[in-house]
């Protein structure tokens, strides 16, 4: 499992938990970046088809409270 640091168009991050090399492993998001902070989607590493440029966006458009919250991927970058 690793985690990366996304970074939305309107410069909101949060944190994504993914592996990309297990096709059912589940894709989590950390908005407050506490350890018991992970919440779990609907999501798995093959609906994002092993990229985590896909997952990120994934969880960025299930997570939104609306469209007008919503905002595109700018950035995902590995960080543990």
């Amino acid at each position: 499992m690793t985690d990366y640091r996304v970074t939305l168009n309107d410069g909101q991050t949060f944190t994504m938990a993914a592996d990309m090399m297990r096709g059912a492993a589940p894709l989590k998001a950390n908005f407050n970046g506490e350890n018991d902070g992970w919440v779990s989607s609907p999501f798995q590493t093959s609906d994002a088809r092993h990229d985590a440029d896909r997952a990120a966006a994934l969880l960025a458009e299930y997570f939104c409270a609306g469209p007008a919250d919503c905002s595109e991927v700018r950035g995902v970058e590995a960080i543990r």
